[in-house]
């Protein structure tokens, strides 16, 4: 499983990381993956995003991580204990990394975290109007 984790990440990496502000003049757009293979560019979520589905697409069960990198909001997608980041670019161990994580989310679900690990009650992922949104325009390309 590592080298197919190593082989999307490393994909997904090679893309450019440009903010929201500056590609789309906007404080936050989370991009669909179709967008994002499209555009070759993103910020942290749209490397999140696009590596959550193509390990879905690869029925690898992940989540995205909303979180805090050096003391910076911060997505990042997870499998198990592994981080697929577009900061760091090797694959990192959950438990070998400097990042607080916040809530997680999928398709299904969203969670707040606690001392890194899943925590409480899985919440509506219809709360996360980011997400809720993307869904529907990603929904409508694959059409």
């Amino acid at each position: 499983m590592l080298s197919e984790l190593s082989k999307i990440n490393n994909y997904y990496n090679s893309f450019n990381y440009v903010s929201d502000t500056v590609a789309f003049d906007k404080k936050d757009y989370w991009q669909t993956p179709l967008e994002f293979e499209k555009n070759k560019y993103g910020d942290c979520e749209d490397f999140a995003i696009a590596k959550f589905f193509k390990l879905k697409e690869n029925k690898i069960d992940s989540n995205i991580v909303y979180c805090l990198a050096n003391g910076e909001a911060h997505m990042v997608c997870l499998v198990d204990d592994y981080i697929l980041d577009n900061i760091n670019r090797n694959i990192i161990s959950a438990k070998h990394t400097n990042y607080f994580f916040i809530f997680m989310f999928n398709t299904e679900y969203w969670k707040v975290m606690k001392n890194n690990v899943p925590f409480g009650i899985a919440r509506d992922i219809n709360n996360l109007k980011l997400w809720k949104d993307l869904i529907i325009r990603y929904q409508g390309e694959l059409c």
